[in-house]
């Protein structure tokens, strides 16, 4: 005997819900009716949740429909499901990616029934998400082995120069004491540390953010080396930002440090220091002694600035734009329109990433759509701190921008 479908349907207005109802019933199947998410979320437990479809409108007041019609796709994998829109169809990859149908309400009810027949009968299919690409990392010997493959998780590397530097991350993976990143203000200093740290062995933990305040403190270095030695695990790593600015007797402290942990033949942490090479401000001092501190260091990568690293400029706004609009469920952004990330895409960056972030924020932050047009993003480009307070705090910088800690 064959099992009755059941559709969920979402819809505010009462005369619209039971007419769709009604439409529903006489094509045999069971409706649970509901005029809000919050009602409808209660029917999501036990087996009522294994619906055919799930019907929802997408203006409902004080919530989204879209983000029901998510919610519905993680607790069911077998529903096929339906957003009724006002006019035209709404721009959301999330949509796509869940392969949602969407009905313009204008249709005429036959016209209406027609598609619900073929959705409510159809297997529910989900597209499978995209694999992140694989990089080749052939052996540094001939003896070594055979080629690997290896997916970065923070940097992003289609482009020649990006790919370069993952492979040079690879080799230096184990390194022992000290690397050295030098780059342009505003490049992915963070993300790089971040690459290091799981590559090292060291990924379920954060790397240690050591700031200038906290190398005022005396001993403080030495203090988390001393907690390596109780660990049996990959020794941590310790990131300093930016020590071109660094005062002379700070210098002379981390360098005594640098040269008790190479001497060392016990297990000690291990350094990651950065450099914006384009540093206005450095002295002759200064910059003598981050040459000896390159000639120290086991490695020293360069961040190739994103004007060099054409391929990798739409991957990184997309994934940073769903990163910023999952943070910040209430703006109203869902997509980039294509004629706004080809003038991105083309844009002559600075090799500034934070630059790009900030673009972005503050796109997302005054968009009135639910798309990104170009109009949004032009007045933006070449500004340098276009960051608003809207899009300012903590779960923001941390996604971007990795709080480190202990």
């Amino acid at each position: 005997m064959t099992q009755t479908k059941t559709v969920l349907l979402v819809i505010q207005d009462a005369r619209d819900r039971s007419k769709l109802s009604l439409l529903l019933r006489e094509m045999g199947v069971n409706v649970i009716s509901c005029p809000d998410p919050d009602e409808a979320t209660t029917h999501l437990g036990g087996d009522e949740m294994n619906f055919a479809a799930a019907v929802v409108e997408s203006n409902i007041p004080g919530y989204d429909g879209s983000t029901l019609v998510r919610e519905l796709a993680k607790v069911n994998k077998t529903c096929n499901l339906v957003l009724l829109t006002e006019e035209e169809r709404i721009k959301d990859a999330r949509l796509d990616v869940l392969k949602v149908q969407q009905i313009v309400r204008t249709l005429s009810p036959r016209e209406m029934m027609k598609i619900l027949q073929i959705v409510i009968n159809k297997p529910a299919t989900r597209k499978k998400p995209k694999s992140r690409p694989q990089i080749p990392i052939k052996p540094e010997t001939k003896t070594e082995g055979s080629t690997t493959f290896y997916n970065p998780s923070f940097v992003t590397a289609k482009a020649p120069p990006s790919k370069a530097l993952i492979e040079k991350l690879w080799y230096s993976r184990n390194f022992n004491d000290l690397v050295i990143l030098t780059g342009e203000a505003g490049s992915e200093f963070e993300l790089v540390v971040r690459e290091m740290n799981t590559l090292s062995g060291t990924g379920n933990t954060f790397p240690i953010h050591v700031s200038r305040n906290d190398l005022i403190k005396s001993d403080y270095l030495e203090s988390l080396n001393a907690q390596t030695y109780l660990r049996a695990s990959t020794p941590p790593i310790l990131y300093i930002h930016e020590i071109d600015d660094l005062e002379p007797p700070y210098q002379k402290s981390l360098q005594d440090f640098i040269h008790s942990i190479k001497q060392s033949s016990k297990r000690h942490v291990r350094l990651v220091m950065s450099s914006i090479e384009t540093a206005d401000h450095q002295s002759k001092e200064a910059k003598h002694w981050l040459k000896q501190l390159i000639s120290e260091a086991d490695a020293h990568f360069r961040i190739p600035p994103l004007r060099d690293r054409k391929a990798d400029l739409e991957p990184i706004i997309r994934k940073t734009f769903s990163d910023l609009t999952t943070l910040h469920p209430f703006v109203n952004a869902r997509s980039i329109d294509d004629s706004a990330m080809d003038y991105m895409c083309k844009w002559i960056w600075k090799g500034n990433y934070s630059e790009l972030v900030n673009v972005l924020r503050t796109a997302i932050a005054i968009c009135p759509v639910r798309s990104i047009e170009l109009g949004h993003i032009q007045p933006l480009m070449g500004e340098s701190s276009s960051s608003t307070d809207l899009m300012e705090n903590a779960a923001d910088e941390k996604l971007l921008y990795p709080d480190f800690a202990v």
